[in-house]
């Protein structure tokens, strides 16, 4: 009986934590559509400043968050801008704006608007 109780608790947290964290997905065809190199890609997908980290933020209860579309606004050069439209299923989208700037080192900085 102690070992149910256990398992049940367990359980209830793990689903808890999936659904208030849930993750953010993408195809393929939609991470080829952003103009950034894969470094700075994974950054603003995964770190909590970049597109899930505010999406997780503004949309807490979102049990679905994946990427459905990337439209570049203006790209091609040292700076760009892109928009990313996140799809949460039954809870609706919502569109962030990405706009990056160079570094003086040579880097890339990057501003998230919207939501």
């Amino acid at each position: 009986m102690k070992h149910a109780l256990v398992f049940l608790l367990v359980s209830l947290l793990v689903s808890c934590a999936t659904v208030l964290g849930s993750k953010l997905t993408y195809s393929p065809e939609v991470s080829r559509q952003s103009e950034t190199d894969p470094g700075l890609f994974n950054d603003l997908v995964f770190s909590n400043d970049g597109v899930c980290g505010l999406d997780k933020r503004l949309y807490p209860k979102a049990t679905t968050r994946e990427i459905v579309k990337i439209r570049v606004r203006w790209g091609g050069g040292a700076m760009g801008m892109e928009e990313w439209t996140i799809d949460h299923g039954a809870e609706g989208k919502a569109v962030y704006t990405v706009s990056y700037y160079p570094t003086q080192g040579g880097g890339i900085n990057y501003e998230i608007k919207g939501g």
